[in-house]
């Protein structure tokens, strides 16, 4: 991504920088056929480049806000969520060199973990004993504390025995954590005969879970870690509507 950003601006000094020369870059990128989320996720990581720049009195005000770019419109995207029947499936599906794909799965199913802070989870964050994950929220530098399901907890367990590295889902042949189970995840999803799902949805289906389990919004909301709860509502409501539309059938 940083490299991307520096073959296209060269070396351009921060106070080079303008709307104009952003917008230029975002035009660029949707005629190389990048879907509109994808530039905005790269005009964010600028936006934050550049609000460090002025943290710091490097610039006076920062050219990537959002006053100056307005994001590209993404449209509606429907959150999936997984049936129980497509849960057993999709973890059925994790064999052979999909194999360690099973657990992540399920720490994303049990927890509501982001992929990038399940990647990222080291032996450190895990207590065993007292059944609890800790996940440090970047953007207030909280610490937020998960529960362990017993599920989850019996294949963490196995994963400690065999444990060579600090990190919990490493990479058995280079002992290094995983970057990219993009392929190995779009894999899975077609043995199992599921379309239209992202990682993310499992997320979604983990939030919907507690739900359907009676759980309060305040607790769904700090499990999940959402920034507000408007968000927890948003879930809460859509699944209470589906509630509706079944009892009216």
């Amino acid at each position: 991504m940083i490299k991307r950003l520096k073959n296209y601006y060269g070396n351009k000094l921060l106070s080079d920088f303008n709307p104009f020369i952003i917008e230029s870059y975002r035009s660029k990128r949707r005629k190389d056929g990048k879907k509109p989320a994808t530039v905005n996720k790269e005009v964010g990581i600028l936006r934050r480049i550049f609000s460090i720049a002025v943290d710091n009195n490097w610039l006076n005000s920062n050219p990537a806000l959002q006053r100056f770019v307005k994001p590209l419109f993404v449209g509606n995207t429907k959150k999936r969520i997984l049936s129980k029947e497509e849960e057993q499936s999709l973890l059925s599906a994790c064999y052979d060199d999909a194999l360690y794909l099973k657990a992540i799965v399920l720490c994303a199913l049990h927890t509501g973990m982001r992929k990038s802070e399940i990647l990222a989870l080291k032996w450190s964050d895990v207590d065993l004993e007292k059944s609890m994950i800790t996940i440090l929220i970047q953007k207030n530098r909280k610490k937020s504390l998960i529960p362990i399901s017993a599920t989850l907890k019996k294949e963490l367990e196995t994963l400690y025995i065999n444990k060579k590295s600090e990190n919990v889902f490493v990479n058995p042949v280079t002992g290094k954590p995983y970057v990219n189970i993009r392929k190995t995840y779009i894999k899975v999803l077609e043995r199992a005969n599921i379309s239209n799902f992202t990682f993310h949805c499992l997320r979604h289906t983990a939030c919907t879970r507690l739900f359907e389990l009676g759980v309060s919004v305040d607790v769904v909301k700090e499990i999940m870690r959402h920034s507000d709860i408007s968000i927890t509502l948003e879930v809460y409501n859509h699944i209470h509507q589906e509630r509706k539309i079944e009892a009216i059938a």
